[in-house]
């Protein structure tokens, strides 16, 4: 069956319920069980219409629909019952009855056109003829389908024929030969013929065995040899060998057919499965393999998700670069089934004119749908304003594993992806893609917690945890290189790299890693070392010209082991870059790739003419006296002979002034300080100057307003997406940009209000401004998200009141519960008005913390129950008397499930809330450090005031940009910070140790795997063999001695039924006398 099952193969028999067939169609159905799909096991029975027992049941009028068929105790002589496990079956009537044999034309017509094809567009289909003991009718069939070059099976030890021929086959002499060929060259050959004493031992054998009449076992004899010169053409299965073995026997039959075609013996061992047959015996040393013969093996591997092959293809130095075209590509998106993901996802988004899904997919409607999962399109070879004709199918790509990765992905398959991801470049770019397109592809599926959800969320989660192991060790052994990976430019990707990806994807895990918090560091800190302190940062702040004294900045402390030794420098680099290994002293701006923010010299001017091509600490032709400069490098000996030392100090002094101010450390320091500030101002209006004139702190507070809204603006703009929607969407995700809107909307109506000349609007303009003041000074928590314990402190504070939002859900049923019923009790026939809503609800309210009221339960000796008195509010009314003594009851319940179940329950869920959060604080300080650190980034490092004049020269300048359609010449926003351009040259160093990294990884966790599954084989080969002794006692206790009638027919004294059953496998008896020639036949 295990043929059947990994080869869907055909099995055909006689199909009758004896014999072997049987047999076998015990075991297809006892194999149906442990099939998914029962219709994969194809068994087809074929048998002479005039031997079927009961065949007047198989009869209808209709032609179609099933049949009931039923099995009696016995049959009638010379029939058989059909056995009810086949799947098909066909039914031979020449006219006849009660006579077998009458199939056999047929039979052999339909193997002959199995194996040469059906028609000319039909392919042709391995046969094999599996022999199993047999009488004379069986040798017939194993010469004729000899002659037909169909490969046969022989069980030796099985009895009569299967015996006969496995001895001559062994025993028979060699020789060659020479012969011609159809072009008329001669070949040597090699045939086999028997000699005098094996003729004698097989006359022996049939007539002591009764295989035949005597006349005919001269005839049998010369048969055998007949089957003897097509002895290539014969595998013996020796009995006892174990299912493995007859498994590989016939599987080697099969693809020996093919031997002389190896594209078409890889096609078969790739339909079955084949992958040890095909690495032990196709691909081999001696092999060659032409150009593109195997390119087509390649697309079918991929289709049909055989990483074996794929991997087992690349191994063999395919070049899959020239392999994967455009068009390739395509037909790998347009060759999914209609049940693939993948297909539903691309039709959902891509519409013809008549709004119906389109059936073929080009590659911008692929980058559409990336687009769509992603929120963004980050390869260039999807996108149709790339200035690259996406239509252009001969096109290569320059890294097709990344493209493939992609398809795989998409469509799910785990495994194969995981092998492209282990042969491309920019692994670590490559998983954190893959690990945003599984997490895209299941939130589609968020409603629905399917088997595909689950299996998308752990193909998600096993490339980020690839992404993360492979930085983390790339860090651990070199951190240089960790820190240009993760910052390099993609040369495949659009403006993008490793880190910008993880930003555009919101990867909070990935970006909790070490490496990457390591360069969110150096940016934190801009130009200076991560040992300046806050307090320094702020005195300095406050005392400018300290600044060149106290603040160690990166240059200075890298310029202070060797001064101008420029040549040393490039020097280390090249032996990094030939050596691949890189020293800690050497920064990534030594190969171009300098961290330092663009755009501050179109701000401040910087020196231009000869003093803008020194760099400092770097003049080599100028004499340095090392003893008179400390630590920052800048001389403390007044030399007044030297100008140009005083002049290059200063020059110093004011760029890392500069450098200081613009780092987002000091930038956020300002800012804190600066709202502080607005703060106080915002608040002492408020307080003490409130009223409907204008004063100029109102203008202050105006413009600081405008100011942060400019900002907002600038915020949308700064975002790293393409499309203006994907912006807004990004834009509005984060919780304080949602706060910061609604405080300038409330800012804008509260002083329009303020300064109409109206007293109520004065009064609604104070109300709304205080809670506008309420959201200012809330605001303030975002500042705290920077300090690593009260960071996750806010993260427990929002996931604590999303979770009392969906509590006071629970909790409103019972307040409104026991409002409306102690209103109803106490007061009944209420008025409906507005207050009545109010009193309604604020009883119950106010009882969970503790404010019984009892007095309006109870009544009180002014009250009253005249309508008059209590409508209009001159007395209160009086409660039933019923009322005062159930609704304190009622009361008691209420309170009891309000304060003590639900109450408790809430601080249970928040414990839970803070527990989650606490075992992972340090990874949400890291993600809200990293959100902060990005917000920082982009903003100015003017003082608020200061920055609002900068701010409309910024809108001048836009909006002149905007009427002439030019673009600036220079990025000057803050995202070059996270994206540097590599050398070629550096590169390749880079490439070669992000995949070496990757190889190991994927290797170890293969080997892992690999492992555990040895383990668990060879367990349950123990449980077979135990399993097999059991059936095997079993049926030596059921089965007892052989019937007189199985005995006559081996012996043959009913010859010519026991002949024809056993071509079919219709004799009756014991397995181990059964005759059968069984053929298996791929579909």
């Amino acid at each position: 069956m295990r043929n059947s099952d990994i080869c869907d193969a055909w099995i055909i028999t006689g199909g009758t319920h004896v014999g072997v067939a049987k047999h076998v169609g015990e075991a297809v159905k006892y194999d149906r069980f442990n099939c998914e799909n029962e219709d994969d096991i194809v068994a087809i029975g074929i048998a002479p219409w005039g031997v079927i027992h009961n065949k007047e049941l198989l009869e209808k009028k209709q032609r179609s629909g099933p049949v009931q068929y039923t099995i009696d105790d016995k049959p009638k002589e010379h029939e058989r019952f059909l056995n009810p496990n086949h799947s098909h079956f066909i039914l031979v009537d020449n006219g006849t009855q009660h006579q077998f044999e009458t199939e056999t034309t047929l039979r052999a017509a339909l193997e002959l056109k199995c194996k040469t094809g059906i028609t000319d567009d039909f392919e042709s289909i391995p046969v094999v003829l599996l022999v199993i003991d047999g009488g004379p009718r069986i040798l017939k069939r194993v010469k004729n389908a000899l002659l037909e070059n169909i490969r046969v099976v022989i069980v030796k030890d099985s009895g009569r024929v299967a015996d006969l021929l496995a001895y001559a086959v062994k025993n028979a002499e060699e020789s060659e030969y020479f012969s011609k060929d159809d072009k008329g060259n001669s070949i040597r050959k090699t045939k086999k013929t028997l000699k005098k004493i094996q003729r004698t031992y097989m006359y022996k054998a049939m007539k002591g065995t009764k295989f035949c009449e005597m006349k005919d076992i001269h005839n049998n004899i010369k048969e055998i040899e007949a089957c003897l010169d097509k002895f290539e053409l014969i595998n013996i299965f020796e009995l006892g060998g174990g299912d493995e073995d007859l498994y590989n026997t016939m599987i080697n039959a099969v693809l020996k057919a093919n031997e002389s075609d190896l594209v078409e013996q890889l096609r078969v061992a790739l339909d079955w499965n084949l992958i040890d047959f095909a690495r032990s015996e196709i691909f081999t040393a001696d092999k060659r393999w032409e150009p593109g013969s195997l390119d087509d093996i390649m697309v079918s591997a991929i289709q049909s998700n055989h990483v074996d092959f794929v991997e087992l293809l690349l191994q063999n130095r395919f070049n899959i670069k020239t392999f994967l075209t455009e068009e390739r590509l395509l037909k790998l998106y347009n060759g999914l089934p209609p049940e693939s993901t993948l297909k539903n996802l691309l039709q959902s988004i891509t519409k013809n004119k008549k709004n119906k899904p389109v059936q073929s997919f080009n590659m911008e409607e692929v980058g559409k749908l990336i687009t769509h999962l992603l929120d963004d399109c980050y390869l260039q070879h999807y996108r149709s304003n790339s200035g690259k004709n996406v239509q252009n199918e001969e096109a290569t790509f320059e890294n097709p594993f990344l493209h493939l990765l992609i398809w795989a992905v998409l469509n799910n398959q785990q495994d194969m992806a995981k092998i492209f991801w282990k042969n491309g470049w920019d692994s670590i770019a490559a998983a954190l893609l893959a690990h945003a397109l599984f997490s895209a592809m299941k939130s589609k599926l968020k409603n629905a917690k399917t088997n595909l959800y689950e299996d998308l969320e752990a193909n998600s989660r096993e490339f980020m945890d690839l992404a993360t192991e492979v930085v983390e060790q790339l860090y651990r052994t070199n951190e240089n290189y960790a820190h240009d990976l993760l910052i390099g430019d993609l040369l495949q990707w659009e403006k993008a790299s490793c880190i910008i990806i993880a930003m555009k994807t919101s990867n909070e895990t990935f970006i909790s890693t070490i490496p990457y918090q390591e360069v969110f560091n150096n940016v934190w800190m801009g130009e200076m070392t991560q040992d300046n302190g806050t307090l320094k940062l702020l005195i300095c702040m406050l005392i400018p010209p300290l600044i060149p004294l106290c603040v160690n900045f990166k240059d200075n402390t890298d310029n202070e082991s060797d001064p101008g030794d420029d040549a040393t420098t490039s020097e280390t680099v090249q032996e990094e870059q030939a050596t691949g290994v890189s020293s800690p002293n050497v920064s990534l701006q030594q190969s171009d790739t300098s961290l330092q923010p663009q755009g501050i010299q179109d701000d401040f001017g910087d020196d231009s003419g000869d003093d803008s091509g020194d760099d400092f600490g770097d003049d080599s032709g100028e004499e340095t006296n090392h003893d008179s400069e400390d630590q920052n490098g800048y001389e403390t000996k007044d030399d007044s002979g030297d100008k140009t030392k005083s002049k290059k100090f200063f020059r110093r002094a004011k760029e890392n002034i500069i450098n200081f101010y613009r780092a987002p450390v000091v930038v956020f320091l300002l800012h804190a300080i600066s709202y502080m500030a607005f703060l106080c101002l915002y608040s002492y209006i408020l307080i003490s100057k409130f009223d409907q004139n204008f004063s100029v702190e109102d203008g202050i507070l105006i413009m600081w307003v405008a100011h942060i809204f400019i900002e907002e603006i600038s915020q949308v703009i700064a975002t790293r997406y393409i499309y203006t929607e994907i912006k807004l969407k990004a834009y509005i995700a984060d919780f304080w940009n949602i706060v910061d809107i609604l405080m300038i909307v409330l800012f804008v109506i509260g002083m329009i209000m303020k300064h109409l000349s109206y007293q109520e609007t004065l009064e609604a303009a104070r109300v709304i401004l205080g809670v506008n003041l309420i959201t200012y000074i809330l605001r303030l928590l975002q500042i705290f998200s920077l300090n690593k314990e009260l960071g996750p402190k806010l993260v427990m504070i929002f996931r604590m009141v999303r979770n009392l939002t969906s509590f006071f859900v629970m909790m409103l049923i019972f307040i409104v519960a026991y409002a409306i019923a102690s209103q109803a009790i106490l007061y009944p026939n209420t008025e409906i008005s507005f207050n009545l809503f109010k009193v309604i609800f604020r009883r119950p309210y106010w009882n969970i913390y503790g404010e019984l009221m009892l007095d309006e339960i109870e009544g009180t000796n002014d009250c009253t129950n005249i309508v008059e008195l209590y409508r209009n509010g001159t007395q209160p009314r009086c409660p039933t008397e019923s009322g005062k003594y159930f609704v304190p009851v009622l009361m008691g319940v209420y309170m009891l499930m309000c304060n003590i179940l639900l109450l408790n329950l809430l601080i249970s869920i928040f414990s839970n809330t803070y527990t989650k959060v606490e075992n992972n604080a340090d990874m949400h300080w890291r993600v809200q450090r990293y959100h902060q650190i990005q917000e920082y980034i982009t903003r100015p490092m003017f003082f608020p005031i200061y920055s609002f004049i900068v701010d409309v020269y910024q809108i001048i300048i836009f909006l002149k940009r905007c009427l002439c359609r030019c673009k600036p010449e220079n990025d000057t926003s803050g995202q070059n910070v996270f994206l540097e351009p590599l050398s070629d040259e550096y590169r390749p160093t880079l490439r070669k140790c992000e995949q070496s990294i990757a190889k190991d990884l994927i290797n170890s966790n293969q080997a892992d795997l690999e492992s555990i599954d040895n383990s668990l084989k060879a367990i349950n080969k123990r449980l077979d063999k135990m399993d097999s002794k059991i059936d095997a006692l079993q049926e030596h206790q059921h089965t007892g001695t052989a019937t007189n009638e199985d005995a006559r027919l081996d012996g043959g004294q009913s010859e010519y039924p026991a002949e024809s059953e056993s071509i079919t496998g219709d004799e009756p008896g014991p397995v181990t006398s059964d005759q059968m020639a069984g053929n298996i036949e791929q579909k």
